[in-house]
């Protein structure tokens, strides 16, 4: 089993993340209650979110633990795209531990630089940075638009926390997961570098999206995904139950986000220990990030039991 495996699941994590982050009387159907969504959203410049998150693996690979990993997340999520950036705080449980997490992620000098804080210790990732693809906030509608004619508009509205709210389910697979996953990464730059590392082809998404019937905007994504078998590059590692939900909480609301000095200060550079970026770091760098996110919980773990 490799050192970097739960760094290599919070990226992906992350990234798949960002979909929180940076996207008459007439009849309303799916594709034009989306069309309308994605209008509004368009001139938003941004957004705050929650996401939970459950995944459950299982393989030889994760012998080390017991054969079996379960990673959860439940963070806060603030975007903006103007200056472009992103902030998520919360925790990521590995392994029965929970572990406090922040991710910054801004553009300096040209590239997408993702601070994560995880135990006390800054990493960095840094990528190529895009600016046509980084200038509207992504709330998943987009995305769903291209999609509709997968997609079925509740006949009828819902209550959510007070709101009416359309529930538009489908299910999606193969390249429009692709499509998913890529603009979920555009928003704030390549996340995962390559997303040909995850093995698509029997992956499927179901999703439910809930839109405000008042304002017609996003109150929620619910996301489960099925037939995964690849992510962490390890043939034979199978994907459980992976289910995730992005409740979107206000628009608008966030001024700036802002680096820390500490972490711009102290982070260790981790982009080619994880295989997904242009930096170059030594292998000493890959032996205390890697080293030290996995199996400092592989311990802690133990010591529980």
């Amino acid at each position: 089993m490799k050192r970097k495996l739960i760094a290599v699941i919070a990226v992906f994590m992350l990234a798949v993340g960002m979909l929180a982050g940076c996207s008459g009387s007439k009849e309303v159907t799916a594709k034009s209650l989306l069309e309308e969504v994605q209008s509004n959203v368009d001139k938003k410049k941004s957004l705050e979110s929650k996401m939970t998150l459950s995944m459950e693996m299982s393989g030889d690979s994760l012998k080390d633990y017991g054969g079996s990993m379960t990673v959860t997340m439940d963070m806060d999520v603030q975007t903006t795209t103007d200056p472009v950036a992103n902030y998520m705080s919360g925790k990521m449980g590995v392994l029965g531990v929970n572990m406090d997490m922040q991710v910054y992620t801004v553009v300096e000098d040209k590239k997408i630089c993702n601070y994560i804080n995880m135990m006390n210790q800054w990493m960095v990732q840094k990528y190529d940075y895009n600016a046509d693809d980084v200038n509207k906030i992504d709330a998943a509608g987009k995305d769903l638009l291209k999609n509709s004619d997968s997609l079925t508009l509740a006949k009828d509205t819902k209550d959510v926390d007070g709101k009416q709210a359309y529930i538009i389910t489908g299910t999606l697979t193969g390249d429009a997961i692709q499509d998913l996953l890529e603009s979920a990464s555009s928003t704030m730059g390549t996340m995962l570098g390559s997303s040909s590392d995850i093995d698509l082809s029997k992956m499927s998404v179901d999703i439910e999206y809930a839109v405000s019937k008042d304002d017609k905007l996003p109150l929620y994504t619910n996301l489960t995904f099925k037939g995964m078998d690849s992510l962490t590059g390890e043939t034979d590692v199978t994907v459980g139950n992976f289910t995730m939900k992005m409740t979107y909480t206000g628009f608008d609301t966030v001024d700036k986000i802002t680096v820390p000095q500490e972490a711009i200060d102290n982070a260790t550079d981790i982009t080619s220990s994880l295989g997904t970026g242009t930096t170059d770091t030594s292998a000493a760098a890959e032996t205390s990030s890697d080293a030290g996110v996995s199996e400092t919980a592989a311990s802690e773990t133990a010591a529980a039991k």
